[in-house]
């Protein structure tokens, strides 16, 4: 059992033991030397004094093993842990063509887009897959609608290029 000495004014007073310490009302700027130190320090800076100051041992790192940042979970983007199902596609090309073509409803796919790898990356793979699955709807939904608007104004077109050359060749 390690041996404590109290430092005041000069003077080393002690030895004492962990629980007679506790009895002194030692504070976190009382001068204490152990055994086998040669000079004293503040009792604070001594890790098994500090319950003494109601601190608390110092508890597992909740971020020890974290990945690194722009790191997926640790894992290289050459690499798949075993377990883990491989990512659904994600539709990101597709998804921008919609926001391109219609803007303010090509947002909604590529939200979706977005969604899927967050979703993996957080485990969340029934999730990814619904977002996947919601973003590919969404373009070809708004694909099969520029279809649709430009087969319509090309009927439209060729409907007026009719009029016009019948109204021309009428005419003369």
């Amino acid at each position: 059992m390690r041996q404590y000495y109290i430092v005041h004014n000069g003077q080393e007073l002690g030895p004492y033991t962990l629980e007679e310490l506790s009895a002194r009302g030692v504070t976190p700027q009382t001068m204490i030397r152990v055994e086998g130190m040669s000079d004293a320090c503040p009792a604070q800076a001594l890790d098994e004094l500090r319950p003494l100051f109601g601190y608390q041992a110092p508890g597992p790192n909740p971020y020890a093993g974290a990945p690194a940042y722009g790191t997926s979970y640790g894992y290289g983007s050459y690499m798949q842990p075993q377990n883990r199902p491989k990512m659904p596609p994600d539709n990101l090309v597709w998804s921008i063509l919609c926001v391109l073509l219609f803007f303010p409803l090509g947002i909604i796919p590529l939200v979706y887009s977005i969604q899927v790898s967050t979703h993996y990356d957080r485990g969340n793979y029934a999730e990814a897959e619904s977002a996947s699955r919601k973003s590919l709807q969404w373009a070809r939904g708004l694909a099969i609608a520029a279809a649709v608007c430009i087969g319509i104004s090309i009927a439209v077109f060729v409907a007026i290029a009719i009029a016009a050359t019948s109204a021309i060749s009428a005419a003369l």
